[in-house]
């Protein structure tokens, strides 16, 4: 463990560490006590083996603290900041995490791992670019308890949770949340790629979890499906799972020419789940989907507010009265070339725009 460093005591440590490898954990640091990481430090192409944190490792209960302007770049292994059961970890301003990914075969993260019971906090202006991942997330993946800060200003950019060499096809291309997450305002997601949830793949399913997005932009995001496994693309932007029931509140936010191969353009809260979705000033233009909800498709309570919806569609052309006889009628393409609402969805709109949407079956907007 630890390639260059192997730390148990109290360390504080900065400058650049490159090409360092371990064959188990950690490929530049191993980190059990407490470590301090100066303004300035850069993780650059180191490896973790066969194991995880291709540049640091920090084990269970461990304290990191990163300085501004740290930067973890062509890491490769199983994340390039693994962060153990209850490690506390903080990451100052500024922070990059570019073209960090998954090693071989069973390494599966991407840039951040976030272990159960884990206290994370990312400061303002942060980025993730080009991140790749064979498992959720590929910029920061979350486990059930713990929790996530991000500062103003983030960006997430062409991160990736598909993986060709791994033959993998997973959720959330940038975030997969499942913990307690606590957002600034401001991020950018742009060109993320999963299965499902293209861009955010919303996984807290404790009832007094509330997921806020406040001047946040989407754009370009894909959610792509797994046919091998009968995974539908769902979701281009956000996916909301099921079994989640706290809330989501998407205020002032665009989401723009994001796609999936299914369901759910930008959004989509999947079957079982009962939380209450919010949308207040937010724009919907030029997405796109296959058969369901060419902006947004909801499940449960859905209150949209001033909002304005253009453009968006779907393209499949299957009706229900083309379905092959002794087919379900689901396999219809449904519509909804703005919003699609499922039977148990319950919805109210006010002071919001449609306009020029369009729907290769029913409902056009």
């Amino acid at each position: 463990n630890g390639g260059a460093i192997y730390n148990v005591g109290t360390m504080n440590v900065g400058g650049t560490f490159t090409t360092n490898t371990s064959t188990s954990q950690g490929g530049a640091i191993y980190n059990s006590g407490t470590l301090n990481i100066a303004d300035g430090s850069v993780f650059d192409n180191n490896q973790s083996g066969t194991s995880d944190g291709s540049a640091v490792y920090g084990a269970t209960g461990s304290v990191l603290s990163f300085g501004n302007d740290v930067t973890f770049k062509n890491n490769i292994g199983d994340g390039a900041l693994f962060l153990s059961t209850n490690a506390q970890a903080t990451i100052g301003d500024n922070a990059k995490f570019i073209d960090n990914i998954h090693g071989g075969r069973g390494l599966q993260y991407g840039a951040i791992y976030q272990g159960s019971g884990v206290a994370l906090t990312i400061g303002k202006n942060a980025e993730f670019r080009g991140n790749k991942a064979a498992n959720n997330g590929a910029a920061i993946a979350t486990s059930t308890t713990g929790t996530l800060t991000i500062g103003d200003g983030a960006r997430f950019v062409d991160n990736s949770s598909i993986s060709e060499q791994n033959n993998q096809r997973k959720m959330g291309g940038a975030l997969y949340i499942a913990n307690y997450a606590d957002f600034g305002t401001g991020f950018e997601f742009s060109n993320n790629t999963a299965a499902q949830g293209g861009a955010i793949y919303y996984h807290n399913k404790k009832e007094d979890a509330v997921l806020a997005l406040d001047g946040h932009t989407f754009s370009n995001n894909h959610a792509l499906g797994d046919e091998v496994k009968d995974i539908k693309g769902a979701g281009g932007a956000l996916l909301v799972s099921d079994g989640v029931t706290g809330t989501v509140d998407i205020k002032n936010s665009t989401f723009e020419k994001n796609d999936s191969t299914v369901t759910g353009g930008a959004i989509l809260q999947m079957d079982g789940s009962t939380a209450t979705i919010n949308i207040d000033g937010s724009t919907f233009a030029q997405n796109q989907t296959g058969a369901e909800g060419g902006a947004v498709v909801s499940d449960a309570t859905l209150v949209v507010k001033n909002s304005t919806f253009t453009g968006n569609k779907t393209t499949g052309t299957l009706k229900i009265e083309d379905v092959e006889a002794g087919q379900p009628a689901y396999y219809a393409d449904n519509g909804g070339g703005a919003i699609f609402l499922y039977d148990e969805s319950n919805t109210t709109i006010s002071g919001s725009t449609f306009t020029g949407n369009e729907s290769g079956t029913y409902g056009g907007a």
